[in-house]
């Protein structure tokens, strides 16, 4: 087995250390380094990994501000501004544990879709808001 190359990986990509397992002759194939050395995680591992790390985040978050009236708190807190920071990718995660149990995801999932289907009338209103959210992630595939 040669080592072949460091490879680092940002946007919260999975990483690998280091393709132990190629060939030593693996400069003289056709073949690509990826092809001849290991193989990438596929779209649905990353899909898991992503998930696992909003159920964490999500989870610290409630427990932290579990007994939080005020929204301020709920919304400053560093794990609810980490889920932010992801981006768009964690809306469906997002509408999921909505779904399961309302929790004050909605100024999450305002800055993150950039819109919101919540009528004026209905702010404040959780149930309304829950149900114009989790609509609108149907609607427009965030929600299976």
């Amino acid at each position: 087995m040669a080592l072949v190359a460091d490879r680092i990986e940002y946007n919260h990509q999975p990483s690998i250390a280091y393709y132990e397992s190629c060939p030593e002759d693996w400069w003289k194939r056709s073949e690509s380094i990826e092809d001849t050395c290991h193989s990438f995680p596929q779209a649905d591992e990353a899909q898991s990994d992503l998930e696992t790390e909003f159920n964490a985040l999500a989870k610290k978050w409630k427990a932290q501000t579990g007994a939080a009236s005020s929204v301020t708190s709920l919304v400053m807190n560093p794990a609810y501004l980490e889920i932010i920071s992801r981006g768009e990718k964690m809306i469906p995660f997002i509408l999921k544990d909505l779904k399961n149990k309302p929790s004050h995801w909605f100024i999450a999932l305002r800055i993150l879709a950039r819109t919101s289907p919540v009528k004026p009338e209905d702010a404040g209103n959780i149930k309304k808001m829950t149900e114009a959210w989790l609509a609108w992630g149907k609607e427009n595939g965030k929600l299976g």
